[in-house]
């Protein structure tokens, strides 16, 4: 389990994010991904990701909110992390209703089987 990626992200500038996303986290996760052959996986905790990680519903892109609010620059995660693969990516629900709301409390992740 990793922690602590959302201190990282504030503490950079967006330029100095999007770098650190595409090579330095990428890079990290593509080798985690090579060392166990697939066969573990790695989460990575953001306390604060229910408000902080959405999805552009136009295009169905996922993006990291580098604050809270509206007016918040948007790090395109789908872009730096998974190469576009959002297609791939699942949201991780839990709840005893039928049909929990997606955006709603029964959100508590984001789980994609593998990136490239």
């Amino acid at each position: 389990m990793v922690a602590g990626l959302d201190g990282c992200l504030d503490s950079l500038s967006e330029s100095d994010a999007l770098a650190w996303l595409e090579t330095d986290l990428k890079g990290a996760v593509l080798s985690f991904q090579e060392h166990y052959e697939g066969q573990a996986a790695l989460i990575m905790w953001i306390a604060s990701g229910r408000t902080r990680v959405g999805m552009d519903l136009a295009d169905e892109e996922y993006f990291w909110k580098t604050s809270p609010g509206r007016d918040a620059v948007r790090l395109p995660l789908g872009r730096c992390l998974w190469g576009g693969a959002e297609a791939d990516v699942a949201r991780i629900l839990v709840s005893e209703e039928k049909d929990p709301d997606f955006d709603g409390e029964a959100y508590v992740g984001l789980h994609h089987p593998r990136i490239s």
